[in-house]
Protein backbone atom coordinates (compact mmCIF):
# COMPACT_ATOMS: atom_id res chain seq x y z
CA UNK A 1 0.00 0.00 0.00
CA UNK A 2 1.49 3.36 -1.01
CA UNK A 3 1.57 5.96 2.07
CA UNK A 4 0.93 9.84 1.35
CA UNK A 5 1.82 13.20 1.61
CA UNK A 6 -0.47 16.31 1.45
CA UNK A 7 0.88 19.06 -1.08
CA UNK A 8 -1.90 21.72 -1.53
CA UNK A 9 -4.61 19.73 -0.58
CA UNK A 10 -4.11 16.73 -2.53
CA UNK A 11 -2.52 13.63 -1.39
CA UNK A 12 0.82 12.48 -2.93
CA UNK A 13 2.18 9.48 -3.57
CA UNK A 14 5.10 9.14 -0.86
CA UNK A 15 6.83 6.55 -3.83
CA UNK A 16 8.28 9.09 -6.95
CA UNK A 17 8.89 7.25 -9.84
CA UNK A 18 11.66 9.08 -11.58
CA UNK A 19 12.92 8.81 -15.19
CA UNK A 20 16.54 9.32 -15.24
CA UNK A 21 18.02 6.54 -17.82
CA UNK A 22 15.87 3.51 -17.56
CA UNK A 23 13.88 3.15 -20.92
CA UNK A 24 14.69 4.97 -24.04
CA UNK A 25 12.61 6.52 -26.47
CA UNK A 26 13.10 3.62 -28.74
CA UNK A 27 11.00 2.05 -26.28
CA UNK A 28 8.24 4.44 -25.65
CA UNK A 29 5.23 2.73 -26.00
CA UNK A 30 6.05 0.01 -23.33
CA UNK A 31 7.52 3.11 -20.61
CA UNK A 32 4.63 4.75 -20.85
CA UNK A 33 2.13 1.48 -20.40
CA UNK A 34 4.88 0.59 -17.19
CA UNK A 35 4.37 4.81 -16.03
CA UNK A 36 0.41 4.65 -16.54
CA UNK A 37 0.52 1.36 -14.09
CA UNK A 38 2.10 2.74 -11.80
CA UNK A 39 -0.18 5.68 -11.43
CA UNK A 40 -2.98 3.52 -11.28
CA UNK A 41 -1.13 1.02 -8.55
CA UNK A 42 -1.40 3.91 -6.26
CA UNK A 43 2.27 6.00 -7.41
CA UNK A 44 0.99 9.94 -8.69
CA UNK A 45 4.38 11.53 -8.19
CA UNK A 46 7.01 11.81 -11.32
CA UNK A 47 10.52 13.29 -10.65
CA UNK A 48 12.22 14.76 -14.21
CA UNK A 49 15.35 16.56 -15.20
CA UNK A 50 16.14 18.86 -18.36
CA UNK A 51 19.53 17.13 -18.74
CA UNK A 52 18.12 13.40 -18.64
CA UNK A 53 18.30 11.98 -21.68
CA UNK A 54 18.93 15.01 -23.43
CA UNK A 55 16.41 16.91 -22.87
CA UNK A 56 13.60 13.17 -23.59
CA UNK A 57 12.82 13.06 -19.85
CA UNK A 58 10.70 15.98 -20.28
CA UNK A 59 9.06 14.78 -23.09
CA UNK A 60 8.27 11.69 -22.11
CA UNK A 61 6.44 12.72 -19.09
CA UNK A 62 4.62 15.71 -21.17
CA UNK A 63 3.06 12.78 -23.00
CA UNK A 64 2.77 10.84 -19.51
CA UNK A 65 0.98 13.60 -18.16
CA UNK A 66 -1.28 14.37 -21.07
CA UNK A 67 -2.53 10.06 -20.16
CA UNK A 68 -2.73 10.73 -16.63
CA UNK A 69 -3.83 14.27 -16.28
CA UNK A 70 -2.10 17.33 -15.07
CA UNK A 71 -4.53 17.45 -12.35
CA UNK A 72 -3.81 14.18 -10.82
CA UNK A 73 0.01 13.86 -10.66
CA UNK A 74 3.03 15.76 -8.95
CA UNK A 75 5.46 17.07 -10.73
CA UNK A 76 9.23 17.75 -9.53
CA UNK A 77 12.13 18.43 -12.45
CA UNK A 78 15.56 20.27 -11.59
CA UNK A 79 18.07 22.82 -12.92
CA UNK A 80 21.40 22.88 -12.26
CA UNK A 81 23.52 20.93 -15.18
CA UNK A 82 23.99 21.52 -18.59
CA UNK A 83 20.61 21.39 -20.96
CA UNK A 84 19.09 21.45 -24.49
CA UNK A 85 17.14 24.79 -23.18
CA UNK A 86 20.04 26.88 -21.88
CA UNK A 87 23.52 28.64 -23.33
CA UNK A 88 24.98 28.11 -19.75
CA UNK A 89 26.28 24.51 -18.20
CA UNK A 90 26.38 23.44 -14.47
CA UNK A 91 25.56 26.50 -12.99
CA UNK A 92 22.30 28.10 -10.80
CA UNK A 93 22.81 31.50 -12.43
CA UNK A 94 19.37 33.33 -12.55
CA UNK A 95 18.90 33.19 -16.29
CA UNK A 96 19.71 29.75 -16.41
CA UNK A 97 17.25 28.68 -13.82
CA UNK A 98 14.62 30.34 -15.75
CA UNK A 99 15.38 29.47 -19.33
CA UNK A 100 15.64 26.12 -17.86
CA UNK A 101 12.27 25.87 -16.74
CA UNK A 102 10.65 27.75 -19.60
CA UNK A 103 12.03 24.81 -21.71
CA UNK A 104 10.82 22.69 -19.43
CA UNK A 105 7.46 23.66 -19.02
CA UNK A 106 7.34 24.33 -22.75
CA UNK A 107 8.12 20.30 -23.21
CA UNK A 108 5.97 18.87 -20.49
CA UNK A 109 3.43 20.83 -21.81
CA UNK A 110 2.46 22.52 -18.44
CA UNK A 111 1.60 25.82 -17.15
CA UNK A 112 3.71 25.20 -13.67
CA UNK A 113 5.82 22.33 -11.83
CA UNK A 114 4.62 21.31 -8.51
CA UNK A 115 8.33 21.47 -7.44
CA UNK A 116 11.61 22.62 -8.90
CA UNK A 117 14.76 21.24 -7.41
CA UNK A 118 18.23 22.94 -7.46
CA UNK A 119 19.89 19.92 -8.52
CA UNK A 120 23.51 20.53 -6.97
CA UNK A 121 24.81 23.50 -5.35
CA UNK A 122 26.51 25.83 -7.09
CA UNK A 123 29.85 27.51 -5.40
CA UNK A 124 30.41 30.53 -8.18
CA UNK A 125 27.13 31.92 -7.97
CA UNK A 126 25.84 34.01 -4.98
CA UNK A 127 23.23 32.52 -3.00
CA UNK A 128 20.91 35.17 -2.96
CA UNK A 129 20.75 35.55 -7.41
CA UNK A 130 19.43 31.75 -7.71
CA UNK A 131 16.95 32.17 -4.85
CA UNK A 132 15.41 35.65 -6.36
CA UNK A 133 15.15 33.68 -9.46
CA UNK A 134 12.84 31.03 -7.35
CA UNK A 135 10.76 34.26 -5.89
CA UNK A 136 9.82 34.71 -9.64
CA UNK A 137 9.33 31.81 -10.23
CA UNK A 138 6.80 31.46 -7.52
CA UNK A 139 5.32 35.07 -7.98
CA UNK A 140 4.75 34.16 -11.66
CA UNK A 141 2.92 30.74 -11.00
CA UNK A 142 5.59 29.08 -12.67
CA UNK A 143 6.57 26.65 -9.70
CA UNK A 144 4.64 26.01 -6.66
CA UNK A 145 7.54 25.27 -4.04
CA UNK A 146 11.43 24.06 -4.89
CA UNK A 147 13.93 21.83 -3.03
CA UNK A 148 17.30 20.97 -2.97
CA UNK A 149 19.47 17.95 -3.92
CA UNK A 150 22.81 16.32 -2.46
CA UNK A 151 23.37 19.87 -0.61
CA UNK A 152 25.37 19.68 2.17
CA UNK A 153 23.65 19.66 5.68
CA UNK A 154 25.58 23.43 5.87
CA UNK A 155 24.38 24.44 1.89
CA UNK A 156 20.99 23.62 3.36
CA UNK A 157 20.64 25.39 6.10
CA UNK A 158 22.22 28.94 4.42
CA UNK A 159 19.66 28.01 1.53
CA UNK A 160 17.19 28.50 4.29
CA UNK A 161 18.28 31.39 6.08
CA UNK A 162 18.35 33.01 2.83
CA UNK A 163 15.03 32.42 1.94
CA UNK A 164 13.85 34.07 4.83
CA UNK A 165 15.27 36.70 4.55
CA UNK A 166 13.87 37.67 1.32
CA UNK A 167 10.59 36.39 2.18
CA UNK A 168 9.98 32.96 0.01
CA UNK A 169 8.90 29.54 1.51
CA UNK A 170 12.01 26.94 2.37
CA UNK A 171 12.17 24.08 0.95
CA UNK A 172 9.59 21.56 0.82
CA UNK A 173 11.86 18.90 -0.66
CA UNK A 174 15.49 17.05 -0.12
CA UNK A 175 16.95 14.47 -2.80
CA UNK A 176 19.42 12.67 -1.24
CA UNK A 177 21.06 8.82 -1.79
CA UNK A 178 19.81 6.30 0.70
CA UNK A 179 20.70 2.62 0.34
CA UNK A 180 22.20 -0.27 2.34
CA UNK A 181 25.58 1.40 1.46
CA UNK A 182 24.92 4.87 1.41
CA UNK A 183 23.46 5.59 4.84
CA UNK A 184 24.80 8.96 5.26
CA UNK A 185 21.43 10.84 5.45
CA UNK A 186 21.16 9.63 8.32
CA UNK A 187 24.10 10.66 10.70
CA UNK A 188 22.70 14.56 10.70
CA UNK A 189 20.15 15.76 7.89
CA UNK A 190 17.60 13.53 8.29
CA UNK A 191 16.75 15.29 11.89
CA UNK A 192 17.41 18.48 10.07
CA UNK A 193 14.67 17.44 7.63
CA UNK A 194 12.19 16.77 10.31
CA UNK A 195 12.87 19.49 12.23
CA UNK A 196 12.52 22.11 9.13
CA UNK A 197 9.53 20.06 7.90
CA UNK A 198 11.36 19.17 4.89
CA UNK A 199 10.04 15.84 2.63
CA UNK A 200 13.07 13.63 1.94
CA UNK A 201 13.19 12.16 -1.26
CA UNK A 202 15.52 9.41 -1.53
CA UNK A 203 17.43 8.18 -4.62
CA UNK A 204 19.48 4.72 -5.76
CA UNK A 205 17.66 2.71 -3.43
CA UNK A 206 18.97 -0.64 -4.80
CA UNK A 207 22.33 1.05 -5.05
CA UNK A 208 21.70 1.34 -9.43
CA UNK A 209 21.63 -2.18 -9.58
CA UNK A 210 23.80 -3.56 -6.68
CA UNK A 211 21.83 -4.85 -4.14
CA UNK A 212 19.95 -6.40 -6.87
CA UNK A 213 22.57 -9.17 -7.00
CA UNK A 214 23.09 -8.18 -11.18
CA UNK A 215 26.57 -7.69 -10.40
CA UNK A 216 27.52 -10.31 -7.94
CA UNK A 217 31.03 -12.05 -9.03
CA UNK A 218 31.75 -9.80 -11.64
CA UNK A 219 34.00 -6.92 -12.32
CA UNK A 220 31.60 -3.80 -12.54
CA UNK A 221 31.60 -0.31 -12.70
CA UNK A 222 29.03 1.82 -10.64
CA UNK A 223 28.10 4.99 -9.12
CA UNK A 224 26.89 4.00 -6.60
Amino acid sequence: MVSFFKFFGKDISALTLGLMNNIGSSQESEKLKLYTKAYDLGINSFDSSPNYLNGYSDIFLGKLVKEIGRENVFVSNKVYFANPYSDFSNTLKSSHIISTLEGSLKNINTDYLDCLILHRFDYSTPIIESLEAIKYLLSQGMIRSWGVSAFSVEQLMDYIFISNQIGIPPPIIGQYAYNFFNRSIEKELNSVALNKKINLFTYYPLAQGVLTGKYSGKTYKSRA
